[in-house]
């Protein structure tokens, strides 16, 4: 990471110097590697770990049958899911616990309940060579 910062951080090339940061969590990364480490009580706050569509939901207004709803939203007898479209409308029927993600270029729809296995379609794109799409 030292290397990846000695560049001057500018906004044109900020996207570019995150993307060569290898993901770890902060636990694994810093915390099981040093030896002397201080931790410091911050008072009372609320923590979300929000690495998945899952908890981005919990952050916006729920609707009557607890769903949450971005954009383009048509959901008729849905419950318990969330919808995030960036451009399209995303049109919903008789769905429970699903997530649905609409950009540009992409679609992910999937149950609540594997939110979190999100990140193997990650992997599964990346060694394919279509970062592009992330």
């Amino acid at each position: 990471m030292k290397q990846v910062f000695r560049e001057k951080l500018e906004e044109n090339n900020l996207a570019l110097t995150f993307s060569k940061i290898t993901p770890v969590s902060i636990d694994y990364g810093v915390l099981e590697k040093e030896k002397d480490v201080l931790v410091v009580k911050a008072g009372e706050f609320n923590w979300s770990d929000v690495g998945s569509w899952d908890v981005w939901a919990e952050f916006y207004k729920k609707d009557l049958s607890n769903n949450v709803s971005q954009g383009k939203v048509v959901a008729i007898n849905c419950q318990d899911s969330a919808f995030f479209s960036q451009g399209r409308v995303i049109g919903a029927v008789g769905l429970k616990d699903i997530i649905v993600v609409e950009t540009e270029d992409a679609v992910l729809v999937c149950s609540r309940e594997q939110a979190q296995r999100v990140k193997e379609i990650v992997e599964h794109l990346k060694k394919e060579g279509k970062e592009k799409l992330l």
